[in-house]
């Protein structure tokens, strides 16, 4: 097999199929934490090791539709038998670690024409198609004033000719010895960042496997780059009144060495494939559309203090320190 699609293959295998694989974020990567969108994935809820994503409303993430089943699409074909009910969702820009605070899934959209990658398993298909999802949290989240636009054919055309540098921010691994270790769901994690830019040449693979991830995006040799577990991340330009939403990182990989596991990609330029955001305005319709028929339900407690008595309502409300739930 040629070495350079080799490269690919072990890029970007998300670690939720993987739960063992250990994840700091993006390799050499610069720390996010505090970023207002960014958010961490996870299989399941008391484990430290996932997926990323981002934060587009306080009840709507965005990832990548291959994070919403069980198996790897190396090993298995991803099919409607496999896919998973729920994630759970980390607050953005925060490091996370066993305890953390994290928001159960409601719902999750993902495309109808959503294929896995075949390759390893016989095929030709080297990148994933339509791999997008969204997802509906049963609570809000924190966000920051800024609205999200949403890219265009014309703003990805503006991009690709001037090279616009963009952002992404994942929870993957960050390095070689993080991937070799296989009690990385107990580590701490941090959100990092790395700045790329659209890929517009036409990639050329050897032997006709197909490629056909339509949004492209590099990374220079030796610099920061994509590792397991950022699939799901957004490739966002941060403007000072806005974010402009591109894609989620995910769709496959080609050169690169995804934290040093191909130590020939370290000088070559990294490609990441994704699927441009414009293509699933109407999933995005139905899940803030779902968020408005299902409002997040009230609760509202008396608390009793003595003499004292008081009504608190919230999500999940609490009684004030000194005070009892009234039974």
């Amino acid at each position: 097999m040629h070495k350079k699609l080799i490269a690919f293959l072990s890029v970007l295998s998300l670690s939720v199929s993987f739960p063992l694989i250990p994840s700091q974020a993006v390799w050499k990567g610069e720390s996010a934490l505090g970023d207002k969108r960014a958010v961490p994935v996870f299989p399941f809820e008391n484990i430290n090791c996932g997926g990323s994503g981002f934060l587009y409303a306080p009840r709507i993430v965005f990832t990548a539709a291959h994070s919403a089943f069980n198996g790897d699409d190396r090993e298995v074909e991803h099919t409607l038998s496999i896919l998973r009910e729920k994630f759970w969702v980390g607050f953005p820009g925060e490091k996370i670690a066993t305890g953390s605070k994290r928001i159960e899934s409601e719902k999750i959209f993902i495309p109808s024409n959503y294929v896995g990658r075949d390759f390893m398993r016989g095929g030709k298909n080297t990148t994933r198609q339509n791999d997008f999802a969204v997802v509906v949290l049963k609570y809000p989240m924190p966000v920051d004033g800024k609205p999200v636009e949403l890219l265009t054919p014309e703003i990805e055309k503006q991009y690709a000719d001037s090279k616009e540098p963009l952002t992404v921010v994942g929870y993957g691994s960050q390095t070689l010895s993080d991937m070799s270790k296989t009690n990385g769901c107990s580590y701490q994690r941090e959100p990092k960042k790395l700045v790329t830019t659209i890929y517009s040449e036409k990639i050329k693979l050897s032997g006709g496997e197909i490629w056909s991830a339509p949004l492209n995006f590099s990374t220079e040799p030796n610099m920061p780059s994509i590792c397991d577990g950022d699939s799901g991340a957004g490739y966002v330009k941060v403007l000072p009144e806005k974010y402009i939403y591109l894609g989620a990182v995910g769709a496959g990989g080609w050169k690169g060495h995804n934290c040093g596991t191909n130590t020939t990609g370290l000088g070559d330029i990294g490609i990441m494939g994704s699927w441009p955001v414009y293509l699933y305005k109407d999933l995005i319709a139905q899940a803030e559309e779902y968020v408005k028929s299902h409002p997040v339900k009230m609760t509202t407690i008396t608390c009793k203090k003595s003499l004292l008595s008081k009504k608190v309502t919230g999500i999940e409300p609490k009684c004030p320190v000194g005070y009892k739930v009234k039974s």
